[in-house]
């Protein structure tokens, strides 16, 4: 994506049916958590579509952060972007 420098929907498209597969292999599971801010047309509407541009590239600097060798962060469109955990634990492994 040109504007928040996050992999797009396409990519993640292109990249769940490897996970998929890895995590058959693994025994483990795929996660996907999709966020979204509400009423984001607001913020371009009232602020401008620089201050909803701010606004996105601030949103993915965040969630870049939470990114790592198993945790990929995606940009799906304005306003909406996804968590894809890797290998993630199954539900009768995870530590409450």
């Amino acid at each position: 994506d040109g504007l928040t420098d996050l992999p797009n929907r396409d990519s993640l498209l292109a990249a769940f049916p490897a996970l998929l597969q890895r995590a058959d292999e693994t025994q483990s599971c795929v996660a996907l958590l999709v966020a979204e801010v509400d009423d984001f047309r607001a913020i371009n509407a009232s602020l401008g579509f620089q201050a909803g541009d701010a606004v996105l590239i601030e949103l993915a600097a965040r969630l870049r952060a939470l990114g790592d060798a198993r945790r990929q962060v995606f940009h799906l469109r304005p306003g909406k972007f996804a968590l894809m955990v890797a290998e993630a634990p199954r539900e009768e492994e995870q530590i409450l």
